[in-house]
């Protein structure tokens, strides 16, 4: 489903807020973290339940394996979660690959509140 990202470019982009605010992705949260080692996105996800996050970190683990891209994250409480996404190599920094990520984890986010079947899941178990 999401084997395609593995094509984009991974090269550092040289104006990344650019394609951030055109995606409007600052809307959804999503901020350029730079002074570190690296500039990355970031994003601080709240969820309702244990149960939301668990849907969550399973989205997330398809995404990466099939993206063959991997994000950093540190979760509190089992519902606050903070999510990091750059790319190593060839050149560390923010690409196309990273922001596509950004685009398709809001995406899920978006659908896990709005979707039936989620809701359904999450109200049942």
């Amino acid at each position: 489903m999401y084997e395609h990202l593995k094509l984009l470019p991974r090269e550092p982009l040289p104006h990344p807020e650019r394609r951030l605010a055109e995606l409007l992705l600052g809307q959804q949260g999503w901020r350029i973290v730079q002074g570190g080692q690296v500039d990355c996105l970031e994003v601080e996800l709240t969820f309702e339940s244990p149960k939301e996050t668990i849907m969550f970190l399973m989205f997330l683990d398809d995404l990466q394996t099939q993206a063959q891209h991997h994000a950093s994250f540190s979760l509190q409480n089992f519902q606050t979660l903070k999510l990091q996404v750059f790319t190593h190599e060839p050149q560390p920094g923010i690409s196309e690959l990273d922001l596509a990520f950004a685009v398709l984890v809001s995406a899920f986010r978006t659908d896990q509140r709005r979707s039936p079947s989620a809701r359904k899941f999450l109200n049942e178990n």
